[in-house]
């Protein structure tokens, strides 16, 4: 193989690394909007006055009663929140994750195309050898 290709091989293994990284924080927080998502689907199904467990760190839960089903609280930034009902923070969800979509599919678009190029170098290098 060329030495001069080296740096660029480095360079794109680097590259498609960090995309590989990227896309699976990606997916992680997909997930985390489907399981919000079955969560607040299952709450609104229950209705009024529930007991749940809330996480408070290290293995550690308190015991709650949901005295409200029908709105949460939603963070919008900057400390604050706002009050919504279920139905419209579901349809922010949902609008959250066809963006996860879009995004994901401009990541595997890129990272196919930096395998291309990894492939071309790899290939290059062997033919050069012969």
């Amino acid at each position: 193989m060329d030495p001069t290709n080296y740096p660029q091989l480095q360079e794109l293994q680097q590259g498609m690394q960090h995309l590989q990284e990227q896309l699976q924080l990606l997916l992680q927080q997909k997930a985390e909007l489907d399981h919000l998502t079955d969560a607040l689907h299952e709450l609104k199904k229950q209705g009024q006055k529930q007991d749940v467990l809330v996480p408070f760190g290290a293995g550690i839960y308190l015991k709650a009663e949901i005295k409200d089903s029908q709105t949460v609280l939603l963070n919008v930034g900057a400390g604050v929140t706002v009050e919504k009902d279920i139905d419209s923070t579901l349809v922010l969800i949902d609008r959250q994750a066809q963006e996860l979509v879009t995004i994901e599919g401009s990541m595997q678009e890129e990272l196919a195309h930096v395998r291309q190029q990894l492939q071309f170098l790899q290939m290059s290098g062997i033919q050069q050898k012969e």
